[in-house]
């Protein structure tokens, strides 16, 4: 998933502004559309993408420079494939059945799953994950080693939502339940519980075989399966790896509020709103 927002209102749109955006900068020139003021990430600024004439007048001149001539300075996918010097191992045996998202780790590796999806999901988010079990989740049964499943707390859930959620448990068997997360509040709180969960499926440390990579999504996205699980087996080298977009934002922890969000690591929007004075800490 690429973590960006793509609005086509022209309301929406307009030209790069110094005196909004801060100055032009080559090494996010990347970033070139601007919703609200945000510039929100994308690939007409390379000459070579499928969308530059049509939007190339939305980025500053340092997306047309001679830097970018050649193409995005980002990494593509063909280059992903020579970080490694050696190909992929073979992917993890099956020495046990099937397994299901309130497996354990034992039956984790024993199904061959080297790659957990958490699906960021509510409650009362249904449709979605229908939407999600119709889409790309079905794609799932065709790749080998993959496990997607519904994050959902349990924490503060009413008698009638409980029993629909388990209902809808028992009959696609893709919920994962995380005991001491709710899904009220700040949703980053609820992630470090996925995290968490993550890390006791790892399999014990020196293991041929079990969960090597966990990923979260959230449910209003589409996974592409194949290009994913491609990028992951020529990333096998990298023993440390974050793969897709930060976001940055400045909080205010006494109340856990957010101020400044930005796909842009600068800050521009934290200052902009003019954060500090609000008792937000900085962007990270």
């Amino acid at each position: 998933r690429q973590a960006c927002g793509f609005v086509s209102h022209q309301r929406m749109l307009r030209a790069f502004d110094p005196a909004l955006d801060g100055p032009a900068d080559a090494d996010e020139a990347w970033r070139y559309r601007y919703v609200n003021g945000e510039r929100v990430c994308g690939w007409s600024c390379d000459p070579s993408g499928p969308y530059y004439e049509q939007d190339k007048h939305l980025c500053p001149k340092a997306c047309r420079s001679e830097r970018f001539a050649g193409g995005s300075s980002l990494p593509s996918r063909s280059e992903i494939g020579g970080v490694c010097s050696e190909p992929p191992p073979p992917l993890p045996p099956r020495s046990g059945g099937a397994a299901s998202c309130s497996s354990g780790e034992a039956a984790i590796t024993a199904a061959g799953v080297w790659m957990l999806i958490g699906v960021q999901t509510g409650p009362a988010h249904l449709p979605r994950r229908d939407g999600v079990r119709a889409s790309w989740k079905r794609f799932e049964a065709e790749t080998d080693g993959v496990l997607v499943c519904f994050l959902v707390g349990r924490g503060g859930l009413g008698p009638s939502a409980l029993a629909a959620l388990e209902a809808e448990e028992a009959e696609h068997g893709d919920i994962l339940w995380l005991p001491n997360a709710t899904d009220a509040g700040v949703p980053t709180i609820k992630g470090y519980h996925w995290w968490r969960a993550a890390a006791a499926l790892l399999p014990r440390e020196g293991s041929a075989s079990g969960l090597r990579i966990a990923a979260k999504v959230d449910d209003d996205s589409f996974v592409h399966l194949g290009n994913l699980v491609r990028d992951m087996r020529q990333l096998h080298c990298v023993s440390h790896l974050h793969y897709g977009s930060i976001g940055f934002t400045g909080y205010d922890p006494s109340i856990w509020r957010l101020c400044g969000w930005s796909w842009q690591p600068r800050g521009n929007n934290y200052r902009k709103e003019r954060c500090a004075r609000k008792g937000a800490h900085p962007p990270f």
